[in-house]
């Protein structure tokens, strides 16, 4: 399985701290809910078990 998931990089947010942060955490938070949904996938059957 491959994914690709564009989102803005945060390092080239510019600001003040608070917002630097605001920006990494979305983006953390981001991932983090797309990693989630990845892992609830179900499991794919092995190669070996498909069709010989």
């Amino acid at each position: 399985m491959l994914a690709h998931w564009s989102i803005p990089d945060p390092a080239e947010v510019e600001g003040d701290g608070a917002t630097k942060r605001a920006a990494f955490r979305a983006a953390f938070l981001d991932l983090s809910h797309r990693i989630d949904l990845l892992l609830a996938l179900p499991a794919l059957a092995p190669r070996s078990s498909i069709v010989k």
